[in-house]
């Protein structure tokens, strides 16, 4: 089974800019930004990976991942498709749990874990901003199809 390096990159210790190199390459093969990983331990989708906060030891890292969260966004990857998180949360979703969490009990987020807060809402919002581009496209062709049955 080969493996996305789609999955890998954006965990993976190289430095940003090798990690984008390589994500780059990935979809130029024709890995999907969408692809859901079925491995074992696989968290999900691309997107998923990118923004998932595993070790302490990766969080120096995971927060330079911004622009790879918005590579995997320009390539097309859909931030509002499910992960295999058992409530099936998209990474819009888990962001928003994160921080809804946050805003419950600040107390409970180690400074280790604070590090992410500003990639977090960086990347929140350029997900949200797609999401919103997405579902105004499905608006729009919803509506196309309407009015195809109503004439």
């Amino acid at each position: 089974m080969v493996v996305s390096p789609l999955f890998l990159e954006p965990v993976s210790c190289a430095p940003v800019e090798t990690r984008l190199a390589a994500i780059r390459a990935a979809l130029s093969e024709g890995f999907s930004p969408n692809e859901l990983d079925r491995r074992p331990r696989g968290v999900g989708r691309p997107l998923d990976w990118a923004i998932e906060d595993g070790a302490a030891a990766d969080y120096a890292h995971l927060k330079q991942n911004l622009p790879i969260v918005h590579l995997l966004l320009e390539a097309g990857a859909d931030p509002r498709l499910p992960s295999r998180h058992p409530f099936g949360w998209s990474p819009i979703d888990s962001l928003e749990a994160w921080f809804k969490q946050y805003k419950i009990r600040p107390q409970d987020f180690p400074p280790e874990v604070l590090v992410l807060k500003s990639f977090y809402e960086k990347a929140l919002e350029a997900m949200k901003r797609v999401a919103d581009e997405l579902d105004g496209e499905f608006a729009l062709l919803s509506c196309c199809v309407c009015s195809l049955f109503v004439s």
